[in-house]
């Protein structure tokens, strides 16, 4: 009986494990059919930044992202007059909801945990802007208020480094 408990309890392991949001990792948004799932964003990656020294302590169940969004010349990227842009944004996720919201808490996403290489995120309305001398400003979103998916690979490193 004991010997059944142990490996039913090992077994969950692993499924546990695979809910859980990375720590320094990257991953790359895939086109699917040869298109990203909204037609105003031509590139996306995020990174899950390492928590380190006092964050660690501090902040437990919370992960920090970074978002960047290279835009396209359709969809709302058009409307919103950024096309080509790098946009990007910051914010922490929750670990138990897997739920992250930027750092005014007025945007929000929510990440699924397909397997340690693929995520699934969803956002009704996740705003990016351009920093520095530009002001541009647009959202993951396609439509805002209806959700988009993207479906994210792990990715090397590299490829988060903004250009």
């Amino acid at each position: 009986m004991r010997t059944a408990f142990l490996a039913l309890m090992l077994a969950a392991v692993p499924a546990a494990a695979g809910a859980q949001l990375p720590e320094g990792a990257c991953f790359v948004a895939q086109a699917e059919g040869g298109q990203m799932p909204s037609p105003g964003v031509a590139s996306l990656t995020i990174e899950f930044r390492p928590l380190t020294g006092a964050d660690r302590l501090g902040k437990g169940y919370w992960r920090h992202l970074r978002i960047s969004a290279r835009m396209s010349a359709q969809g709302q990227a058009a409307r919103d007059g950024v096309a080509g842009l790098l946009l990007s944004a910051t914010a922490d996720c929750r670990t138990e909801t897997l739920t992250c919201f930027s750092d005014d808490d007025a945007s929000q996403l929510s990440i699924e945990v397909i397997d340690a290489d693929t995520l699934l995120v969803r956002t009704s309305g996740f705003a990016v802007a351009e920093y520095g001398d530009g002001a541009g400003l647009s959202d993951l979103a396609e439509v805002r208020g209806r959700e988009t998916r993207y479906r994210m690979a792990r990715s090397d490193a590299s490829a988060c480094r903004p250009d």
